[in-house]
């Protein structure tokens, strides 16, 4: 038989002060990711990646907010089992198009995140602006086909982010987007559900017009970065063997190490 003496911690450990000390130490490593040296305009790639799947996010969850509300008005009079097939075949044909159609156009057809990202935005305006002048079922149900390709832009940009910050950084990249999409998805639902009911007396589906806007705003966002090169910098690497990624974030590191020489020498560098 063994008798060990009772070790108590020299200090009192609270729920609380624990709490605390992980928040404190999550607002560490959020910090020390902001302030981690990086190649020029990286740091406007990562923002301007954000801001856009930001607005992306606002759109969705004040068109999921008011969308019950808008069919079930005249002169659609929807019945809650019909909002429920409807946003199942919805979902079913989003889930289709991220499943077997995104893996075939990045593999085998090459196309970039950015292409793949603007067709999503397309994909969702038509769809926002058909069901914003939906006045029959069909219409509604058309406009969700037409909106299949809207689950595109979220897997792009989230992919282009990942490819920008070395594989130990991105936990605490996508914990900042995160807090991000939590602050939006709030303002999304204070938004929309006080503009919606002001607007029913001259136009019911304003709220869908005004999401199709912002979502052209992020659209010019992706496009932008398209046409500026901005994009080249978030070239995703093949995955390879934990040597080769090992590999690639010292590449990374030395990229940096040659675009901080060439910014000093006041050359271009994308």
């Amino acid at each position: 038989m063994v008798w060990l003496e009772d070790i108590k911690p020299s200090e009192p450990v609270t729920p609380i002060s624990l709490c605390g000390r992980w928040v404190l130490d999550s607002l560490k490593e959020w910090v020390a990711f902001v302030k981690e040296p990086r190649g020029p305009r990286v740091r406007l790639v990562i923002f301007l990646l954000i801001l856009s799947i930001d607005l992306i996010l606002l759109c969705t969850v004040g068109e999921l907010d008011i969308l019950l509300l808008f069919l079930r008005r005249e002169p659609l009079g929807w019945s809650q089992s019909l909002y429920g097939y409807f946003k199942g075949v919805e979902n079913l044909l989003r889930g289709l198009v991220l499943i077997l159609a995104l893996p075939l156009l990045k593999r085998k057809a090459h196309v970039r995140d950015t292409s793949l990202a603007m067709a999503g935005m397309v994909s969702k305006i038509v769809g926002l602006v058909l069901l914003s002048l939906a006045t029959q079922t069909w219409i509604v149900f058309v406009s969700g086909i037409v909106g299949m390709a809207q689950g595109l832009p979220s897997a792009g940009i989230r992919s282009m982010m990942s490819s920008l910050v070395k594989r130990n950084e991105q936990g605490r990249l996508f914990s900042i987007l995160a807090v991000s999409e939590s602050v939006v998805a709030m303002i999304a639902a204070l938004m929309f559900n006080t503009i919606y009911p002001h607007t029913l007396h001259f136009f019911p589906g304003f709220c869908f017009i005004m999401a199709a806007i912002i979502s052209f705003i992020a659209m010019c966002i992706i496009i932008y970065m398209h046409r500026t090169g901005t994009a080249e910098l978030c070239a995703p690497a093949p995955y390879g063997s934990m040597e080769e990624e090992g590999a690639e974030d010292e590449d990374k590191e030395m990229d940096f190490r040659v675009a901080t020489v060439v910014e000093e020498d006041h050359f271009a560098y994308i």
